[in-house]
């Protein structure tokens, strides 16, 4: 007789799947949807070490920033996407930008600062928490 799986292993594992929680039987650990978040994490370390300018805006990025919804918070960004192929995890494939180009470059390939000239590009060095918009929502 066929034997059943507890339900609760299909749902931890449907979880791992996607991305949330993966239980490794060490009390759980948070694993990004990109994979290892420690792997991840130790190469921002090293891009840290080199890069000290938004490699798309070419602005001085701001360390000091821990908000995360700040739009000049620095995060690591793909060149070649990981929806279109680019690893998520090679150092040559991955650069530090603000969060502000991150958001305009999207899943686009772009050239090193391609988007320093663009509208409202001194939003990183200017401080400023937000876009402009065309008018105003909040």
């Amino acid at each position: 007789m066929h034997r059943r799986r507890p339900r609760i292993a299909v749902i931890s594992r449907a979880r791992a799947r996607i991305g949330s929680v993966q239980d490794t039987g060490c009390g759980g650990r948070i694993v990004g949807k990109r994979g290892s978040s420690r792997r991840r994490e130790r190469l921002r370390r090293r891009l840290e070490l080199v890069e000290d300018v938004c490699w798309l805006g070419l602005e001085p990025l701001d360390f000091g920033v821990t908000d995360p919804n700040d739009m000049r918070h620095v995060e690591i960004d793909e060149e070649i996407p990981v929806s279109l192929g680019g690893s998520p995890l090679d150092p040559e494939n991955c650069h530090l930008v603000c969060r502000r180009h991150n958001l305009e470059k999207g899943n686009r390939v772009l050239a090193r600062g391609s988007l320093a000239n663009s509208p409202g590009g001194a939003l990183c060095a200017a401080g400023r928490g937000r876009c402009e918009t065309s008018r105003e929502w909040f």
